[in-house]
């Protein structure tokens, strides 16, 4: 899981953590993050999306002391982020300065192209794994169908 808490002074300071479902114990993987938001399981590699700091990490949860590696820091807000079955990532932004929301793949490889684009802030994504992509928008509360990419 990732979370995080803001202080009194509005600092976030954000982790990734792993959870036992019986005893409920929260062990932490790795800290370092501000606001992680996203989060998403390809194989052995997790990805974590980083809000307040525009970033897109990844790390190797097979690793004796996983770490977090940069794989863009281009990104606008970043949010959620969805699977495809062809392992590449279906990650959100919303671009404050012109209103504009994002869905962003990004393969195995950090090469990142931009899948579609509207006036609509996003919220949450899910592929139905063939031909579609569903975005909730935050404030119209729609969802928007786009083509897969």
């Amino acid at each position: 899981m990732a979370t995080y808490s803001r202080d009194a002074d509005d600092v976030y300071t954000g982790w990734i953590a792993s959870v036992d479902p019986v005893a409920g114990v929260e062990t932490m993987i790795v800290g370092g993050l501000s606001k992680p938001v996203g989060i998403a399981v390809i194989g052995d590699t997790l990805f974590v999306g980083d809000q307040s700091q525009r970033q897109l990490f990844k790390l190797d949860l097979k690793a004796a002391a996983p770490a977090l590696t940069l794989v863009s820091d281009e990104f606008e807000s970043l949010d959620l982020m969805e699977t495809t079955p062809d392992g590449a990532l279906l990650v959100l932004s919303y671009d404050t300065a012109n209103s504009t929301g994002r869905v962003y793949r990004v393969t195995g490889d950090g090469a990142i192209s931009t899948v579609a684009e509207g006036d609509w802030e996003p919220r949450g994504i899910a592929f139905d794994g063939v031909s579609r992509i569903f975005v909730s928008a935050r404030d119209s509360q729609q969802i928007v169908v786009l083509p897969a990419c």
